[in-house]
């Protein structure tokens, strides 16, 4: 199997690690570092695609759960961040929605075939097609439909506590693994909804965790809309 022409690169990860290293050895060379870290991130044969993300406020996950990513407001951010990001929108092929993050748009494109997903956020594997972890694989790999709706349901359960979603308390991976272990991939949804309710969590909470560390795929974004998550027993 052959995986597409193009590639979709993460620029949010991208940005910042230059920014940093930017902040620390001047910005003389920063064009160079660029230039060669995005050679690194893509693919052989491919052609790429910057993806770059909404501001957090503009966000639609903030709609769905108002404290999405709301622990890193006033974080440190490096003092060259916005000339790095010029430096990529002025010289490299990029794309940025008003609604959706980075993840969204390489989840959209590699489920829909369309491109290579580039990153090193393991949260990706939670759709399906092509990704590169470039700091980890030598070559894209494939992800399956029913291997990626195992991940997202392993992180249904568990929460982000890096995106500040908590999913059900005291669940860890290996918890969760074993409360998906042996469930049929047509029941995972169903899995997880009972489980949140076995814990007596509402409704409304475990659609706003799975709404929220869901990366989109190419049949939930339409027009710069964002089609809400909806488990196949509940629709």
């Amino acid at each position: 199997m052959n995986y597409p022409d193009k590639s979709y690169l993460d620029a949010d990860i991208i940005m910042y690690r230059a920014a940093f290293w930017a902040d620390e050895n001047g910005i003389e060379d920063l064009e160079d570092k660029l230039a060669r870290d995005i050679s690194c991130w893509t693919p052989q044969d491919t052609f790429s695609t910057l993806c770059f993300s909404c501001s957090r406020s503009n966000n639609f996950r903030r709609k769905v759960y108002p404290e999405y990513k709301l622990h890193r407001e006033g974080t440190y951010q490096p003092d060259s961040l916005n000339i790095t990001k010029d430096i990529l929108m002025t010289n490299y092929y990029s794309i940025e929605k008003e609604n959706v993050e980075a993840d969204d748009l390489l989840g959209i494109a590699a489920s829909s075939g369309a491109a290579v997903a580039v990153t090193i956020d393991k949260d990706l594997r939670g759709t399906n097609g092509w990704h590169w972890n470039p700091d980890k694989e030598f070559v894209p790999v494939y992800i399956s439909e029913n291997v990626a709706d195992w991940v997202f349901c392993t992180q249904w359960l568990t929460g982000d506590s890096t995106d500040n979603l908590k999913g059900i308390p005291r669940i860890g991976p290996k918890k969760a693994n074993k409360i998906l272990e042996g469930v049929l991939p047509e029941y995972l949804e169903e899995a997880v909804c009972a489980s949140y309710e076995k814990k007596g969590l509402s409704e409304e909470y475990c659609l706003q965790q799975a709404r929220c560390v869901r990366i989109l795929r190419h049949d939930e974004y339409f027009n710069e809309e964002v089609k809400l998550f909806t488990p196949r027993f509940l629709s």
